[in-house]
């Protein structure tokens, strides 16, 4: 659901979206709101840089991204790796145990970032930016589980592209090295 709010710079405008989700063979994403403020960007591109079936790549997608500032209270990422077994059923301390009860789709990986913010953003590269909180989750049959939780960061030089290229993509579906 994307929506048009109206722009506080004269030539550039707010563009909004809530429940955000993006399915591929590699991974599950949802943002749960996001707030584009000083952007180009109208609703239709919007849609488009989030569309799991489009045929450009993630990280060109994200390369288009121009703004002043961007918001974002919640990314939720579930990756699932080709396995012989499935993972453990092992609870979950950092977000409770509704994953056990309510998450119908297996994971391996679950990461959780909560209030991003992105200052002069161009072409896909922040200035400035920082993450609230970011919570994992990594399961594996052989290992257990293993859980972490990171305070606040503060990033320069966020190029969202390079970062798209950590994510498992549908060409890349299928058993990935361990560490």
């Amino acid at each position: 659901l994307f929506r048009s709010v109206p722009g506080m710079l004269a030539q550039a405008g707010t563009i909004a979206g809530d429940d955000i989700s993006i399915e591929t063979a590699g991974f599950h994403t949802t943002i749960k709101h996001i707030v584009m403020a000083g952007t180009r960007l109208s609703k239709a591109d919007l849609a488009a840089l989030f569309d799991a079936h489009a045929n450009v790549p993630v990280a060109k997608r994200l390369a288009k991204i121009s703004a002043a500032h961007i918001a974002i209270s919640e990314i939720v990422l579930k990756s699932k790796q080709a396995a012989e077994e499935p993972p453990p059923p092992l609870d979950n301390k950092l977000d409770g145990d509704t994953d056990q009860k309510t998450d119908t789709n297996a994971w391996d990986e679950k990461i959780v970032l909560r209030n991003i913010a992105m200052d002069d953003v161009l072409k896909g590269r922040a200035q400035h930016a920082t993450i609230g909180a970011i919570s994992l989750i990594i399961r594996a049959a052989d290992a257990g589980e293993m859980q972490a939780a990171l305070g606040p960061m503060h990033i320069t030089g966020l190029d969202l592209a390079q970062a798209a290229r950590l994510l498992p993509s549908t060409a890349a579906a299928g058993k990935r090295q361990k560490l």
